[in-house]
């Protein structure tokens, strides 16, 4: 039987591998819950969605959000946290921890030494739905509800995909 070629996937293929990598570490090997990534897709935003912001430097450059309805990043912060209400003075940092999570384990996957990332912010409503050109969003589907990851990055010295 002939040996199959596979081809090198491309450097788009790359990121959204590693930031889906990220998300299966944050809902399985951490909320031990499941998640399925689907397609990319152009869903709305909702107003009241709410927004986790990394950008990235060095061997990857760009911006990597995280958005969730509301509903579904309160029931995750609360399984994340073992909390069952939610203070909101803490609400906004464990979303930024859920952030570093996903986009920390995309990061040491593609190379971490040579990536940089910046403390997440995070916003809710029409100021979180801001994106860069390009950006590109791959919905998750999870036992704790939707969320989806939209990323306008790409490795250093390639022009934007």
């Amino acid at each position: 039987m002939a040996k199959q070629k596979t081809r090198e996937l491309t450097g788009e293929e790359r990121l959204i591998r590693a930031f889906m990598m990220g998300v299966h570490t944050l809902f399985v090997d951490h909320l031990s819950d499941e998640v399925t990534v689907g397609a990319v897709d152009t869903d709305d935003f909702d107003p009241s969605d709410v927004i986790g912001l990394i950008t990235l430097d060095g061997a990857m450059v760009g911006e990597v959000r995280v958005r969730f309805p509301e509903a579904a990043a309160r029931a995750i912060v609360s399984r994340y946290t073992g909390l069952a209400e939610v203070p909101d003075a803490i609400f906004s940092d464990a979303v930024g921890e859920l952030c570093n999570v996903i986009i920390g384990r995309a990061k040491s996957s593609i190379g971490g030494d040579y990536v940089k990332i910046s403390p997440p912010t995070v916003e809710k409503g029409p100021a979180g739905t801001r994106v860069a050109e390009g950006t590109k969003q791959v919905a998750c589907e999870t036992g704790l509800g939707r969320i989806w990851i939209l990323f306008a990055a790409r490795m250093a010295g390639r022009a934007a995909a």
